[in-house]
């Protein structure tokens, strides 16, 4: 997790987050298909009004999730940052969020967290981090490295960033997790259903951290 501070000075540091801003209504927005054609995919705002004209407007206190499909390339580096070179930032290739959709979350929005299946919610060619920017800016929690989006609905969930508490940190490991109604189908080509307040665990951070201190 991704505290403000972590790209802004004067924003909050983990131990500063109100613990209502580590929950919220969860929405996921699958770029799978266009990530699958373009791994610099970045989302958009189109992709987020789509998503509005499905399920409604994102409501307030929102975790939103980018679900590229990345965590299925976990936990190859080779794969997650999508080059044969893993220890060299200038040459990844993977998803993030546009800051054009960030600054739209951010002034027609009230939300909690952004987040991302794959390392950063800047796309890995990223020189300058705007979403980062606009994220501490504002107060918004980062979360990245997400996985298992798929066995969570796209709307309809509640979901929570139990970040461990550093003092001063501008970022720390989180166990993410969702809690879906009873019954509610989780996946789009299946009919699988959850029994009632079942918890998906599906961080993956501490994968990065030993791939980051290598």
């Amino acid at each position: 997790m991704d505290s403000p501070a972590h790209f802004y000075e004067g924003g909050w540091r983990v131990q500063q987050i109100p613990m209502k801003k580590l929950v919220g209504k969860g929405v996921i927005i699958n770029v799978k298909q266009k990530t699958s054609i373009d791994p610099d995919y970045r989302v958009t705002v189109e992709d987020l009004v789509n998503y509005e004209r499905t399920y409604g407007p994102i409501p307030d206190g929102a975790v939103v999730l980018m679900n590229s499909g990345w965590s299925d390339k976990y936990p190859n580096p080779t794969s997650v940052f999508n080059t044969p070179t893993p220890s060299d930032p200038k040459t990844f290739h993977f998803p993030g969020w546009h800051e054009n959709a960030t600054a739209w979350l951010m002034k027609n929005r009230n939300i909690n967290i952004i987040g991302v299946d794959t390392p950063s919610t800047d796309y890995g060619q990223s020189k300058v981090f705007p979403t980062h920017v606009l994220m501490g800016k504002h107060n918004i929690i980062g979360v990245e490295n997400v996985g298992f989006l798929d066995k969570i609905p796209e709307s309809g969930s509640t979901i929570c960033v139990a970040v461990l508490k550093l003092t001063d940190g501008s970022g720390a490991p989180a166990r993410v997790f969702a809690m879906v109604e009873e019954n509610k189908e989780v996946l789009a080509s299946g009919s699988e259903s959850l029994l009632s307040e079942v918890f998906f665990m599906f961080s993956l951070i501490p994968f990065v951290h030993r791939l980051i201190g290598q």
